[in-house]
């Protein structure tokens, strides 16, 4: 036995190899509840890759794991039928264009799955016919709810419990550590 990334290895009898989906043990099962407010573009996509992956990596019991897959994203809330229409493995087509396109990125505010899917439709009906050299990805983030800057900047002489660095008139340097504001210890080395 032997785990690599997500593989679980096992040598046969036969001495072949024998690749499986490996799980730590403290794996819960606990992946993104369908009922999040997350993009439904990212909700598709999760059954997609992890089916995907199940497909790459298992040599045998590709059908058991799945029913696995399909029995623990119902356990997180996803509705059967949306579970199977994105388990099937999506065939690529190669498409021939003759002039290449180029990709457009617009990242947008995610407001909602109704209005993701609403103002994806949109905005790549109205951009297909003038900028039919474009290829709109459309990406969905949620902004962050508090910015890391929520306090107000102090001014540089309201600062208190810090280290200082003041050159008198007769040109000596002295530093000093201060817990009280720099302004009033600033004016005890410098009387007004």
């Amino acid at each position: 036995m032997f785990h690599f990334l997500d593989v679980h290895l096992t040598r046969n009898a036969d001495n072949s190899l024998k690749r499986s989906i490996y799980k730590k043990p403290t794996w819960n099962g606990q992946f993104i509840n369908f009922q999040s407010f997350v993009p439904l573009s990212r909700k598709r996509n999760l059954v997609y890759t992890l089916s995907s992956r199940i497909r790459k990596i298992c040599s045998e019991e590709v059908a058991e794991e799945l029913r696995n897959l399909r029995k623990t994203l119902i356990e997180n809330g996803f509705p059967l039928r949306f579970i199977d229409k994105n388990l099937k493995s999506k065939k690529i087509s190669e498409k021939v264009h003759s002039i290449p396109k180029k990709i457009l990125l617009l990242n947008l505010e995610f407001k909602g799955d109704i209005e993701a899917e609403i103002l994806r439709k949109r905005v790549s009906k109205s951009l297909r016919k003038p900028y039919f050299a474009a290829s709109l990805r459309l990406t969905f983030s949620c902004k962050k709810l508090f910015s890391q800057n929520a306090k107000d900047k102090l001014l540089h002489w309201a600062t208190s419990t810090c280290m200082y660095q003041l050159t008198c008139s007769c040109g000596a340097e002295y530093v000093g550590h201060t817990m009280r504001r720099l302004e009033k210890r600033a004016c005890e080395h410098y009387p007004v």
